[in-house]
């Protein structure tokens, strides 16, 4: 069984998207992310969980699952993860400390550019988490298919 494990939490889907650092485990029924700041348990029942993968070359664990009838998508990153929006132009500057011009802002601030750093970024990171990620996948696969063969033995 995986140990209890630091991990970033967001949830995705929703309008608005921030991570929000706690811990990582595993009860007899349940995956269980511990707030870290405050004494919040969020569990994820096995029954509800319809699948879980882990991005390939990244930090990232995927859970899909129910929320009564609504399908929903939560992201646990192993790692810190990026900043989800480019920083404010206004406030880059150069090596030397002098703000950028404007087409320097206009060329550090681009969306694309963020992106690309943010996934080598993940990439950077991923490598050093993948086997733990491939154990908590394993171990919450196999959970999974426990529990949804309860549920058929008990309907």
């Amino acid at each position: 069984m995986p140990e209890p494990v630091t991990v970033w939490m967001v949830h995705l889907g929703r309008g608005t998207v921030s991570e929000v650092e706690g811990t990582l485990s595993l009860d007899a029924e349940a995956l269980v992310f511990a707030h870290g700041g405050q004494p919040v348990e969020l569990r994820f029942p096995f029954a509800r969980i319809a699948r879980v993968r882990r991005v390939l070359g990244s930090p990232v664990l995927l859970v899909d699952w129910r929320d009564g009838e609504l399908p929903r998508r939560t992201a646990f990153y192993f790692s810190k993860p990026p900043p989800l929006e480019p920083p404010d132009p206004s406030t880059r500057t150069t090596p030397s400390g002098r703000a950028l011009g404007p087409l320097g802002q206009l060329r550090a601030g681009s969306r694309r550019r963020h992106r690309r750093a943010s996934v080598g970024y993940l990439a950077a990171h991923g490598g050093r988490t993948k086997p733990v990620l491939r154990a908590w996948v394993r171990e919450l696969r196999e959970r999974i298919a426990r529990a949804e063969g309860q549920a058929s033995t008990d309907a």
